[in-house]
């Protein structure tokens, strides 16, 4: 199933892309697209450990079943001043 990944803040700038497709089995859960992600981009993989996730405009916590065609979007801890 098509998952559409939004990526945020500094997720952004490290993938280059504001947004990215994934086909995953169906079902699959919040983690496993974390882990995708952690896939595609190693480098990533501790800022995905310790970002947020929300399925359609609202947070989750793990584990969560994602329905296809769902929009996930990945929210890293950011600082401010």
């Amino acid at each position: 199933m098509e998952i559409a990944v939004l990526y945020f803040a500094g997720m952004s700038e490290h993938t280059g892309k504001k947004q990215e497709v994934f086909d995953l089995p169906n079902p699959c859960g919040s983690a496993d697209v974390l882990e995708r992600v952690s896939n595609n981009y190693p480098h990533l993989s501790a800022l995905c450990n310790r970002s947020r996730v929300a399925i359609g405009h609202a947070f989750v916590k793990e584990p969560v079943e994602i329905n296809a065609q769902s929009e996930i979007a990945i929210i890293p801890p950011v600082s401010g001043g």
